[in-house]
């Protein structure tokens, strides 16, 4: 048997049926592009749920709450007459956050005393609550900005004196790469890497598990390497699509080199079925061959280093995130796309590269010792 007879046979096998399974492997990382380009729609959270309590009800108090109820970055749910009341309503879940205003508050500061307004957020979702805090934060600064400076104004002192005087050192904030701080730069498209990983499983692992396969004159390892490759080929196309659909469909931008981010597919994809051809070899039946690398990639997402960075782990997660392809791949994608290049990159490649090399020749060899032991009569990718 040919090598490309042998390709043909696997790539027969990956098109057949009713519902061929190239098309989960070709279509299903897209589809995770959508659905969590459609959760990060808004890009970032809006009208966060705000309670209310004001102590003082004043006119500086109002126009307190007024800043907070023009900003795009709260809704006012309601008004609580005591702090107790504010603690139910955000334990209840009727808003995610409290302002408490308190007694003599416009009083205080127009004598120069200042005065201290209360935060309360239910940091059940640290996500919305860090939100809450940075939002919080710059309406506050407006305000007190606007407040000391119609107080300095009252002195007698020009409007544009007044300004500097009530805001001496002024932050001139450039953000780089991300300047939005939106989700969907941030996140989508490591998690949509994910997904090739999970359509490879999907579609190696069941086919290989306990399939003969002779080859005829062609040497084992040719054979083995020729069974690979029709899945590597979809799923390089498949990790073409949902860059593709993450530029073009939610404005992912791509600063980077497109030749940087085809090593690097080609690389994760290498080492993918590297390591799926190991768990396939080791796997008695088709059901643990699936289940198998399901255990393996589930803390996939977690351990990339998307959300949490790496440094930021213990060693057992370090060493659990070191022998998992998308913790070379998800955070070069992102530092390629948004920033145009990644300084880890060539060394996540070779590493990508050995490491698939060593999954596969692992799994060749577990495939060998099965065909000695049975007589090429059985056994995962036998």
């Amino acid at each position: 048997m040919k090598f490309a007879a042998v390709m043909k046979e696997e790539w027969e096998a990956l098109s057949s049926g009713h519902f061929p399974l190239a098309l989960i492997l070709l279509f299903l990382p897209l589809f995770y592009t959508v659905l969590f380009g459609l959760v990060y729609e808004q890009d970032t959270i809006k009208h966060t749920p705000l309670m209310i309590y004001d102590e003082d009800q004043s006119s500086l108090s109002r126009s307190l709450i007024t800043c907070y109820n023009d900003s795009e970055k709260f809704r006012i749910v309601g008004y609580a007459d005591s702090k107790e009341d504010l603690d139910e309503a955000i334990i209840r879940g009727d808003a995610m956050a409290g302002l408490m205003i308190p007694r003599d508050f416009s009083k205080n500061i127009r004598l120069g005393k200042g005065s201290t307004v209360g935060l309360v957020i239910n940091s059940v979702n640290n996500t919305i609550g860090g939100n809450v805090q940075k939002n919080s934060y710059e309406i506050q600064k407006s305000f007190n900005v606007g407040v000391s400076r119609k107080l300095i104004q009252g002195l007698g002192i020009l409007p544009e004196d007044a300004e500097h005087l009530s805001y001496p050192a002024k932050i001139a904030l450039r953000i780089l790469n991300n300047p939005t701080g939106g989700f969907t730069p941030f996140m989508l498209t490591g998690l949509a890497v994910q997904g090739v990983q999970i359509a490879m499983m999907i579609t190696m692992a069941p086919l290989w598990s306990g399939k003969h396969v002779a080859g005829g004159s062609l040497p084992f390892p040719l054979v083995f390497l020729a069974r690979m490759v029709p899945y590597m080929a979809m799923a390089l196309l498949s990790y073409g699509l949902l860059l593709a659909g993450g530029c073009f469909l939610f404005g992912v931008p791509f600063k980077g080199s497109p030749w940087e981010l085809l090593a690097l597919g080609l690389g994760y994809v290498w080492n993918v079925a590297g390591v799926l051809s190991f768990l396939s070899s080791i796997s008695p039946n088709r059901v643990l061959a699936l289940q198998l690398p399901m255990i393996y990639i589930m803390p996939g997402t977690l351990l990339s280093g998307l959300s949490w960075p790496a440094f930021a782990m213990n060693e057992p997660s370090r060493l659990y995130a070191a022998i998992m392809p998308i913790r070379y791949t998800a955070v070069n994608v992102r530092n390629i796309l948004l920033s145009g290049h990644s300084e880890a990159l060539s060394g996540d490649l070779l590493v990508l590269a050995l490491f698939g090399l060593a999954a596969g020749l692992l799994g060749m060899g577990v495939c060998l010792l099965k065909r000695r032991i049975w007589g090429g009569k059985g056994g995962a990718l036998s």
